[in-house]
């Protein structure tokens, strides 16, 4: 009489974790479809970078911030806004002067997200039109690890504000202000913006 021979227990693979995330330009993304995505086991998914430029969703850019605090235990790398072709194209083409409005990060969003997101080490924020850096909330204390911050086609940002931001946040060594004020480059704008700028940033020691 020959036994059974038990068969071998199939191995359990392991689950690699999720920690990077790109959905930028995605057009169907909803608040609540986000929210139930980023709120997944941390077993399966630890985000540390994320990357929600340009989403088509209007409703989505209004409630970024809420999305983005989500994995703000985690998160070191954080891009928002739109992409840099909606920062180039003409104004008629911009996704802020359409009919349907897609808002962007504001002064009081992008407080909550610094104050809530203290592992961050690179902040992105694309065209913003919406960022001054003039209705700002304390942050407090200021954000310790942040060391490059990118505000480009931030149209509304002049060089009080970019200093006023950079309070918060007095670790940045790297800054891209490109399409903004205070990269302008005509002759009214020089004396403003131009070099005078470049002295500001220079006594940030950046």
């Amino acid at each position: 009489i020959k036994t059974a021979t038990p068969s071998p227990t199939t191995p359990i693979l392991p689950v690699h974790q999720i920690k990077k995330i790109n959905l930028s330009y995605c057009k169907n993304l909803t608040p609540l479809s986000l929210k139930l995505f980023l709120s997944m086991d941390s077993s399966m998914m630890t985000i540390t970078h994320l990357d929600l430029r340009g989403v088509k969703s209007g409703s989505t850019q209004k409630y970024i911030t809420d999305i983005v605090c989500l994995c703000s235990d985690t998160l070191t790398v954080l891009k928002v806004g739109f992409g840099l072709d909606a920062i180039k194209a003409p104004p008629s083409r911009k996704p802020w002067n359409m009919p349907t409005a897609q808002i962007g990060l504001s002064d009081r969003s992008l407080c909550k997200i610094v104050d809530s997101c203290r592992l961050l080490t690179t902040l992105v924020i694309h065209g913003c039109h919406q960022l001054r850096g003039t209705d700002l909330l304390q942050v407090s204390p200021p954000h310790s690890n942040l060391t490059t911050l990118d505000t480009s086609g931030c149209s509304a940002l002049h060089m009080k504000g970019l200093l006023n931001i950079l309070n918060m946040m007095p670790k940045v060594r790297n800054v891209n202000c490109s399409y903004t004020f205070i990269t302008a480059t005509t002759t009214s704008m020089i004396s403003a913006n131009g070099r005078y700028g470049l002295y500001k940033l220079a006594e940030k020691h950046l």
